[in-house]
């Protein structure tokens, strides 16, 4: 009987589409889907599985597939597929052997009743073993292990207040937040906009405090911090002399959409 099942990494999975839209995000889930359903693909498979969303996001979605020139298949699933029918197989092949064993002989039934739990608990530990040392640093993939330093090292080089080594830093986040898998892909977009926010306030004439070190700033989860940028309340309190096109430019920079700009100009 075909397993229904295979393991799935959320953690991994975060950090390996954090490049991708959300469209692009939902056709990978589909392609792989396909593939556990019915084996490797072939392009008028995927053609077909994605429909009309098939242009927009193929060219970034095909990176994560190998192929041979006619089918196409993701490595990683293709092995989360093999470890899991082994632990299966191991199951039944578990299950037959204590079948076969009730037909033996008293002594032989006592024999297998003192050993088989124990032999079934190893097995059961041993596999729940793997699937922890997959999930913790040093069993990660090695491009998986690159995405999580170049991506916390790029928030810590654009943090502007006073930080430590990276080395340091990565530690003491790791340790004071369990969930520092799921954060990390939204880490620096997050400080950019507080940088963006901060500069408009003060190009306005608005309070702006002082960047935190960067330990307290990690420990404090100050990146879920928000600063309230109205434009309107924003012109009121213009004193230090920007123009109306200089906070225009700092709107439109902001939320990173040009026609921002035009709308800004009209309100002032």
């Amino acid at each position: 009987m075909k397993d229904p099942a295979f393991l799935f990494y959320p953690g991994d999975w975060n950090l390996g589409t954090m490049h991708m839209t959300h469209t692009e995000k939902g056709a990978y889930m589909d392609l792989l889907m396909l593939q556990f359903a019915r084996g490797k693909f072939t392009l008028a498979h995927a053609k077909h599985m994605l429909n009309g969303s098939f242009d927009l996001v193929w060219a970034t979605v095909v990176e994560k597939f190998k192929t041979d020139g006619q089918y196409y298949w993701n490595e990683r699933l293709e092995t989360e597929k093999e470890k899991r029918s082994k632990f299966t197989d191991s199951r039944r092949n578990n299950a037959k052997s204590i079948k076969i064993n009730n037909n033996k002989t008293k002594d032989m039934q006592e024999h297998k009743k003192e050993h088989m739990p124990i032999h079934m608990e190893n097995e059961n530990e041993n596999e729940n073993k793997d699937i922890i040392e997959v999930m913790e640093d040093k069993s990660v993939r090695k491009e998986t292990i690159e995405i999580i330093h170049s991506s916390f090292e790029e928030f810590r080089s654009k943090y502007p207040g006073t930080k430590r080594g990276y080395k340091t830093e990565f530690e003491n986040f790791q340790k004071k937040h369990k969930d520092w898998r799921e954060i990390m892909p939204t880490l620096t977009d997050l400080l950019q906009d507080q940088i963006h926010s901060k500069e408009i306030i003060f190009k306005a004439g608005g309070f702006v405090p002082e960047w935190k070190n960067m330990q307290t700033y990690i420990n404090q989860r100050a990146w879920e911090e928000t600063f309230k940028t109205n434009i309107h309340e924003t012109i009121k309190r213009n004193n230090k002399g920007a123009t109306k096109e200089q906070l225009a430019e700092l709107f439109a920079k902001k939320w990173k959409d040009p026609s921002h700009q035009d709308l800004h100009l009209r309100s002032l």
